[in-house]
């Protein structure tokens, strides 16, 4: 997407773009990727999110190296080659604290090593993450503030800078645009645009631009990319051309616990649903096994109220169903009787909503929650709701 991400962050890439997107994730998620850059260098990284808490931890280890270089010494005669690399090691945590807002922060500790020297660095990341009912979001973030990298007597500061983003959702949110500015505290400012929508639940496309690379070559900016999901598996690729230069390709693996991000996006929201409340439901035999998260969650708007529909989980005994409004945390409307797989909610009195399932087996142990469906009722002032102090309350009842 051009790298406009900073107003998206909406999965992994929120630990390198703007870490208060992890607040909006809800499911353990994983991925590696590979980057291809020019010249024969590359790029190799591996990133996770974890719920913990009230939130979400991110964690990522990324090495870049360009092979060996051939060394000379001050007169110029040939000496030993050398191969420089740099790793890097983040750490993030993100998080949901008033209804349509996330704020999260990074750590990252950076070591970059050429010939017999090297040199060792910390910084930080800080963001901010709105998401409006009106299908916009907006992201803020400043980056990489900390000690400069020091190279014997020679020291370089780090590329720290302010990113501000803006993206919207349009068609039930199967595509989204994106626009982007990077100001970087030593060097002009530059800005990236990009759009994705999703295909029958199972490809996504992007492209984008970014003004950043425009002096390297014609085409240096654009780039382009495609997904493909299958059930909780993701592969993504993309190319930016570089005229001569050659071309930077990137291809990632990912896995999330629940229902993909495509599928998801398709159901009308982007983030996972969780809370630790639990149920026990006696006298039946013992479950080894924590039940898997229920799929095909769906959702009927009837007026002020909501028929949900799941399918049944092996081994359930029972399901807690969970809704929120905002990006406030979710709040458990009622604990459905065994085996039933439905459930409808009255009394819904904002604009939109958000409902989750999760599976209670036998022994009380509840599992991963399903990938929440974004239900819009009617033209309720949501946000100015939450200011005067409302809080939402629904009733339930079977269909």
């Amino acid at each position: 997407m051009g790298g406009a991400f900073g107003g998206v962050a909406d999965d992994l890439n929120a630990l390198q773009w703007n870490p208060a997107g992890l607040g909006r994730i809800k499911s353990f998620q994983i991925s590696v990727t590979h980057l291809q850059w020019i010249e024969g260098v590359a790029y190799e990284y591996a990133a996770a999110a974890l719920p913990i808490w009230l939130g979400t931890a991110g964690f990522g280890l990324g090495y870049f190296g360009g092979g060996k270089i051939d060394g000379r010494d001050a007169f110029d005669n040939p000496i030993d080659a050398s191969a420089p690399y740099s790793l890097v090691a983040i750490g993030s945590y993100g998080q949901s604290l008033l209804p349509g807002f996330c704020a999260g922060g990074t750590i990252r500790a950076i070591q970059e090593r050429m010939g017999d020297s090297s040199a060792l660095a910390a910084d930080t990341d800080v963001g901010v993450l709105y998401e409006s009912p009106m299908n916009y979001s907006l992201g803020l973030s400043v980056q990489h503030l900390g000690t400069p990298q020091k190279f014997r007597q020679a020291s370089a500061p780090l590329p720290s800078g302010v990113r501000l983003g803006i993206a919207y959702r349009m068609l039930n949110e199967v595509l989204t645009g994106s626009l982007e500015a990077y100001k970087p505290f030593h060097e002009n400012a530059f800005f990236s645009a990009g759009v994705e929508g999703f295909l029958f639940k199972v490809m996504s496309l992007r492209a984008g631009y970014s003004t950043g690379y425009s002096g390297l070559s014609k085409l240096a900016g654009f780039g382009c990319g495609l997904g493909v999901t299958y059930r909780n598996f993701q592969v993504d690729y993309s190319i930016s051309p570089f005229d001569e230069l050659g071309n930077i390709h990137r291809v990632t693996l990912g896995w999330m616990a629940g229902e993909s991000r495509v599928a998801t996006a398709q159901n009308g929201n982007t983030s996972d649903a969780a809370s630790k409340d639990l149920i026990v439901i006696p006298d039946e035999p013992s479950v080894a096994v924590t039940p898997s998260p229920p799929a095909g969650l769906a959702a009927a708007v009837d007026g002020d109220a909501v028929n949900l529909t799941w399918e049944p989980v092996p081994g359930a005994a029972g399901y807690h169903v969970y809704y929120r409004w905002g990006l406030g945390g979710f709040s458990r409307a009622t604990s459905s009787p065994r085996e039933q797989n439905r459930i409808r909610v009255k009394n819904l009195k904002h604009e939109a909503y958000e409902f989750s399932v999760s599976a209670v087996d036998m022994q009380g142990k509840e599992g991963l929650h399903s990938a929440p469906v974004l239900v819009k009722v009617a033209s309720a002032g949501l946000v100015a709701d939450w200011i005067k102090g409302k809080k939402p309350e629904v009733t339930v009842g079977i269909p």
